[in-house]
């Protein structure tokens, strides 16, 4: 019905300002990065290989989950593979219309988990062709027709709106300073028994080099420790509100999509859902996204009833 169709503004202003946030953060932490690379370079030069080895290990980590999300995941999860519409006709006609009014050409690949709870995640490289999504059998057993739609339509739209790999370039640039500071940190820790005055030559000669040493630490441990994890989940919540109205888009009207996030209330747990939380329809441990009325600073999901708030204000 008229009525209930989803406008095409409001979900682009939602995608626009998921995309803001993230290179607002990006651009911070890179500034941040690149002051504490410039700080070490001129007063540590023995040192500054050590802290580029941390952040090239950074890098390598992170490109490896990136590169082997989709196995990875499969192998955690116990991912079954829907290569046929006579598997699971439900979910296979929900991706599937899904992706044509997306005009997503090639649809992500389709795989069931068998777990009784309800919940639902998009995985792989985050990108068109090489992405897929996957639905316990929970969910799909739980769900009506229209509202398995809004939920599939939920998770292709973080595969065309890229966030898994803003996800994982942001923890690039997060692991950077905790690796990078770690292995500096423990080279100077080795460093500890060497002459007293070559090792105060080589840390900077003077008291000012200390104070910048110091500064250099306690950068790398509130970033890596307090507010990298800070900002992640909030550029999280941020890209599920944009999910959310991307996805109603897609299925045509927000109506099942929200009564999907309200229908599934206490169900979301899922067997080793900790290793794909952040990937998830709904927090898949501990769900405590539905009470309160303010999001949580340390949730990766917004509370519910904010979502279905946001998803009604959609609706002609």
């Amino acid at each position: 019905m008229e009525t209930n169709s989803v406008g095409a503004i409001a979900p682009r202003l939602r995608q626009a300002w998921s995309w803001i946030a993230f290179l607002l953060v990006m651009a911070a932490l890179g500034a941040l990065l690149w002051l504490v690379d410039s700080l070490i370079a001129g007063n540590f030069p023995n040192r500054h290989g050590h802290w580029r080895i941390g952040i090239y290990i950074a890098i390598g980590i992170n490109v490896f989950a990136f590169v082997f999300n989709e196995p990875l995941v499969i192998l955690i999860m116990g991912c079954r593979r829907v290569r046929r519409r006579e598997q699971n006709p439900k979910l296979w006609d929900a991706v599937h219309t899904v992706c044509e009014n997306a005009w997503v050409a090639v649809p992500p690949r389709i795989y069931v988990v068998h777990d009784s709870g309800c919940n639902a995640f998009a995985f792989g490289w985050g990108i068109p062709f090489m992405s897929a999504v996957a639905a316990t059998s929970g969910i799909i057993n739980e769900l009506e027709d229209h509202e398995l739609r809004g939920v599939m339509a939920h998770e292709v739209a973080h595969v065309v709106n890229k966030d898994i790999i803003c996800a994982i370039t942001l923890s690039v640039m997060i692991g950077a300073f905790a690796i990078g500071g770690e292995i500096l940190f423990r080279s100077m820790l080795h460093s500890g028994s060497g002459n007293s005055s070559s090792r105060s030559k080589r840390d900077g000669g003077n008291g000012m080099g200390i104070l910048i040493l110091l500064a250099i630490g306690f950068t790398c441990f509130a970033i890596s420790k307090v507010v990298g994890p800070l900002l992640q989940m909030l550029i999280s919540r941020i890209r599920e509100y944009g999910a959310d109205a991307l996805g109603a888009r897609f299925a045509g009207d927000a109506q099942g999509l929200a009564s999907a996030l309200e229908k599934i209330t206490g169900k979301t747990v899922i067997r080793r859902g900790g290793a794909v939380n952040y990937l998830c329809f709904r927090a898949a441990t501990d769900d405590h996204t539905y009470g309160r009325e303010n999001d949580d600073l340390t949730a990766s999901h917004p509370r519910v009833r904010n979502r279905v708030a946001a998803l009604m204000s959609l609706q002609k």
